[in-house]
C-alpha cells in the first residue's frame, strides 16, 4: 500500500468515524460485537474503495449506506429477516396469512399489479396455472415472480423497520 492511500484512509476514517459508529449502534444497540464487526467490515469495503470514496461529494452519506447493506447481508445471512419481520409464527404461505391489515402498508412497497398478484395467490386462492394463464406467462416463471414480489416486499419493510 502506498502511504499517500493509507493517509487518505485514515483521514476518512478520522473524519467518519464516530458518524458510522452512532449509526450502527443505533441499528445494533443490544450487541456491541455486531457493531465492531460491521464496523471493521464498512471500513474494509472503505479501504479498498478510497480512491473514489476520497472525490465523492458526501463521505459520510456513503458510509452510512454501505453500513446498512452490510448491515441487511448479515441480517439475510443470519436469517434474522423473517424473524424480524413476522415474528417466528407468521410466514408468506398459502392460507395462514390474512393480507388485509397489511394493504397499506404492501401498497406503499408494491406495485398495484404485484400486490394483486399476491392477493389473488394467497387470499382469493388462485392457482399458480390460473395466474401464469392470465398473465400469459408460464407456470415456472409465475412461481418466481410471486417469489421476487414476496422478497422485494420482506427486503423494503426490513430496510424501513431497520433504518426508518
Amino acid at each position: 500500500m502506498n502511504q499517500r492511500k493509507e493517509m487518505k484512509f485514515k483521514k476518512l476514517y478520522d473524519a467518519t468515524y464516530q458518524a458510522v459508529y452512532t449509526y450502527i449502534k443505533r441499528i445494533y444497540y443490544y450487541d456491541e460485537s455486531m457493531v465492531e464487526d460491521i464496523l471493521q467490515e464498512v471500513y474494509l469495503i472503505a479501504h479498498k474503495k478510497i480512491s473514489t470514496l476520497e472525490k465523492h461529494p458526501n463521505q459520510i452519506g456513503w458510509m452510512k449506506r454501505t453500513a446498512r447493506n452490510v448491515t441487511y447481508h448479515i441480517l439475510e445471512k443470519n436469517h434474522k429477516i423473517d424473524e424480524i419481520l413476522f415474528g417466528n409464527e407468521i410466514e408468506f404461505s398459502a392460507g395462514e396469512m390474512e393480507f388485509e391489515p397489511y394493504y397499506e402498508v404492501l401498497g406503499e412497497i408494491l406495485k398495484p399489479k404485484e400486490l394483486e398478484i399476491l392477493i389473488k395467490y394467497y387470499e382469493e386462492g388462485y392457482s399458480l396455472d390460473e395466474l401464469a394463464k392470465n398473465h400469459r406467462i408460464t407456470k415456472s416463471a409465475m412461481k418466481m415472480r410471486i417469489q421476487r414480489i414476496k422478497n422485494k416486499a420482506k427486503k423494503t419493510l426490513v430496510l424501513f423497520l431497520l433504518f426508518g
